[in-house]
């Protein structure tokens, strides 16, 4: 736990080295009176910061990554550390037969911090990095970037306290002592001292080498065909869960025109339907009747995640869209469909290149009806901040520091008056027409972000991942008593660290890779920087939405085949242990 608080701390010493970064500061800098991005008929130049500044830049990313990778390596050496022995400790405190009800408790118990850090997360990222600054964005532009260091600071702490509490409990419970010196009494008056050598055999490593001992523990487990069956089925589940997890709210975001906070805090109501699944693995259920439950459960959640592949949005606008795409060097990909009307694109084309707008997508929304690629594509030639003063404290100088207290206003958008009047996109009432002719006050205006719109097939979605949330819970407590009665009892603290270490080398890790790369090929619109490519802008939704589906769907079917094969080796486990009557299979 200590281990965890330092990389709790590691992960947020970039924001106190080096700042909120270049992007924050160029969004706050906008506060300031200037032509940069709107329509001012000028040709836009290079980046200016591509020379030392730029290598500067590029210096603290790598020193940013760096940190950020020693953090999590530290974070996951301790969680493997945690979940090994506690996990351990735990099964041999209590009686075989309650162990199901302890390790549901936990994994409720456990499925409540998914819950508290995704609430946690929508708090810190409906703040802006720099709490002391009001940037001129709302949350759900594109370009927001929420306070993201202060929720590892609130977890370090916590963790700090569990450290100490977890301290202050002994190396072995009474209770285990107590469970150990009743079986080898029970073994004295069944089979003799050779019954009790065999027993007292398999409660402790022997008395060779510990390099022995563990080259003998691993013989053991690799000749185990139900323990390498379980690890298999469970690295193929945990990457499906990880990837799926980990993009899920940029899904989310993208599809659905959620900002970051709001679509973790989605995510976090989901989290909780985990809870339900959980209170299943209180039955005790027989080692047949689990595995078919099991495999039952992979095929539903393998349709639930097919089904989710055909649930989505009517297809949003994005004027100007088009004209960026076609500039590029990359080729517009097959299945890509115009997002400016046909009758609209030429005269929004010859407005555009009248103003010399820079590639940089920043939607704003004219009116609240039609979106934008940016102000300059929509012919914004001003704006306006309302904001309020305020004198300083620093009262020697006598200063007052401007503080803006609403988002910037962008006026006088020929370019969107132009579009307004075309046939396409013209609403039936002549009275919302606006001529080109019109006075600058007549002009539309626009404001930073998507324009709002419904989507009724959120709700089928939301349905669909409730019932998706409820299936992978459900088996995971059978699953972990598995790993306990599947090997000796001298192995079963090798068997975790052995089962957590291939999860995080099959899954864990490599799983965030590979969902992302996949995800990357859906990208129509990649942000370009002196130091090359950045974040992805704008996706392919249909494509996204096909990967981050369609993937765990396929691997879902894998663990569906090694449930099978585990029905037909079931007399091989025994979820109660040994010493327990538990239901016979039939």
């Amino acid at each position: 736990m200590l281990g965890a608080t330092v990389a709790c701390l590691l992960a947020t010493s970039p924001h106190f080295i080096f700042g909120p970064g270049d992007a924050a500061a160029a969004v706050t800098q906008d506060l300031t009176p200037s032509g940069k991005g709107l329509c001012m008929g000028q040709e836009s130049g290079g980046n200016s910061s591509c020379g030392a500044e730029g290598v500067a830049i590029n210096t603290e990313q790598y020193t940013v990554v760096i940190l950020h990778l020693l953090a999590q390596v530290l974070a996951g050496l301790a969680s493997l550390m945690y979940y090994t022995v506690g996990h351990t400790y735990l099964d041999d405190a209590v009686r075989k037969d309650k162990v199901p009800l302890f390790l549901a408790i936990s994994g409720c118990v456990r499925i409540l911090g998914p819950v508290c850090a995704y609430s946690l997360a929508s708090w810190c990222l409906s703040m802006w990095v720099d709490p002391s600054q009001e940037p001129p964005l709302p949350p759900r532009h594109p370009h927001w970037i929420g306070a993201w260091w202060i929720g590892y600071l609130v977890i370090g702490t916590c963790l700090a306290v569990e450290a100490w509490l977890l301290a202050l409990l002994p190396k072995t419970l009474p209770g285990t002592r107590r469970r150990a010196v009743r079986e080898l009494r029970q073994a004295a008056s069944k089979g003799g001292v050779r019954a009790v050598q065999k027993l007292a055999a398999t409660l402790r490593p022997g008395n060779h080498s510990p390099i022995r001992d563990l080259l003998g523990g691993l013989r053991r487990l690799v000749r185990n065909k139900v323990y390498m069956l379980v690890v298999v089925n469970q690295s193929l589940f945990w990457f499906a869960f990880i990837g799926y997890i980990t993009f899920k709210p940029k899904f989310l975001e993208h599809q659905f025109k959620m900002s970051a906070a709001p679509a973790a805090a989605t995510a976090a109501t989901l989290a909780g339907w985990l809870m339900t699944g959980a209170t299943l693995s209180l039955i005790k259920p027989r080692s047949r009747t689990v595995l078919i439950f099991m495999a039952c459960l992979s095929i539903t959640n393998c349709v639930l995640h097919l089904s989710m592949v055909n649930v989505s949005c009517d297809r949003e606008v994005i004027l100007g869209m088009d004209t960026v795409l076609r500039g590029d060097d990359t080729p517009l990909p097959l299945s890509h469909e115009p997002s400016t009307p046909p009758d609209a694109e030429g005269s929004l084309g010859e407005c555009v290149a009248a103003c010399g707008c820079t590639p940089k997508f920043s939607p704003v929304c004219v009116d609240g009806r039609d979106t934008y690629y940016s102000a300059c594509y929509a012919g914004c030639s001003s704006f306006t901040t309302p904001f309020t003063s305020f004198a300083t404290s620093n009262s020697s100088s006598g200063n007052s520091t401007i503080v803006r207290t609403s988002k910037k206003v962008y006026e006088r958008c020929s370019c969107a008056a132009e579009i307004m009047n075309s046939s396409r996109l013209m609403p039936q009432s002549a009275s919302s027409s606006v001529p080109p002719s019109s006075p600058p006050s007549a002009l539309p205006s626009a404001v930073d972000g998507y324009c709002s719109y419904e989507c009724p097939a959120f709700y089928m979605y939301l349905a669909l991942t409730v019932l998706t949330k409820m299936t992978l819970a459900a088996s995971r407590v059978p699953v972990n008593i598995m790993l306990f009665r599947c090997v000796e009892p001298r192995d079963k603290d090798l068997g975790l660290g052995v089962f957590n270490s291939v999860l995080a080398l099959c899954a864990f890790i490599p799983a965030p890779v590979v969902f992302g790369w996949a995800i990357d090929a859906a990208c129509r619109l990649w942000e370009e920087s002196c130091w090359g490519r950045g974040s992805c802008w704008l996706y392919d939704i249909d494509a996204f939405r096909k990967t981050l589906h369609g993937i765990p769907a396929g691997l879902m079917a894998l663990c569906l085949l090694t449930e099978l094969i585990l029905i037909f080796l079931h007399k091989s486990i025994h979820l109660y242990g040994p010493a327990e009557k538990a239901p016979k299979d039939r």
